[in-house]
C-alpha cells in the first residue's frame, strides 16, 4: 500500500526443474515416486516465502505430498543446488535456468504456468497434467504513493513504450 506500480517489465510461470542425472523424466515420475516414499525428498528454493518456495508448496499441496523444503540465499544458489545433485527437485526461474536446461545441466519436468514456454516447447504445463499450482513471477516497477499522479502517469508511458519495443523482448 506504500507504492503504486508503474507496470510489469515481465510475467514468467516457472519451471518445475531437477538434476539432470535424476530418475525422473516427466513430472508423473516425482509425483508417483513421492507417493511409494513419503517424505523422502527434498525441494530447493531462493528463500522462505519467496517465490520458488510458494509455488512448490502449491505444487505439493495440489497432488497431496509433503516435500522437506531447504532454503538457500537466493535463486542462484537454489538453482546451483539442483545443477549440482544436492536437492532433489525446485521451482526455478527460467531466466537462470534455461540455459542450463538446454545445456544439459538440469531437467525441466513441467511448467507451472497457463501456457508452454516457448524456450522449452516440449515441456508441459502443469495446467496439461490437470494440477492447478503455481504463480507467476512478476518483475515490475512501481513509485511512492505519494508521488504525482502527472509524473505515475508520464513513467505509465514509458514502462508501456519500452515494454512494446520488439528490442526490448
Amino acid at each position: 500500500s506504500d507504492f503504486v506500480s508503474l507496470g510489469a517489465f515481465t510475467v514468467s510461470p516457472l519451471l518445475l526443474a531437477v538434476p539432470m542425472n535424476s530418475p525422473w523424466k516427466t513430472i508423473e515420475d516425482l509425483i508417483r515416486d513421492a507417493k511409494a516414499n513419503p517424505g523422502k525428498y527434498a525441494y530447493a528454493s531462493g528463500g522462505l516465502n519467496r517465490i520458488s518456495h510458494i509455488n512448490t508448496e502449491l505444487f505439493a499441496k495440489a497432488v497431496g505430498l509433503k516435500f522437506r523444503h531447504v532454503p538457500y540465499s537466493g535463486g542462484g544458489p537454489a538453482v546451483t543446488a539442483i545443477v549440482g545433485g544436492h536437492e532433489d527437485f525446485a521451482s526455478v526461474t527460467p531466466s537462470s535456468s534455461v540455459p542450463l536446461i538446454k545445456g544439459g545441466k538440469m531437467r525441466a519436468l513441467a511448467v507451472q504456468g497457463d501456457a508452454r514456454s516457448k524456450y522449452l516447447p516440449d515441456v508441459p504445463t502443469l495446467k496439461e497434467k490437470g494440477i492447478d499450482a503455481g504463480l507467476p513471477q512478476i518483475v515490475g516497477l512501481g513509485v511512492p504513493k505519494k508521488t504525482p499522479k502527472p509524473i505515475v502517469e508520464k513513467l505509465r508511458a514509458t514502462v508501456k513504450q519500452v515494454c512494446a519495443d520488439p528490442a526490448f523482448s
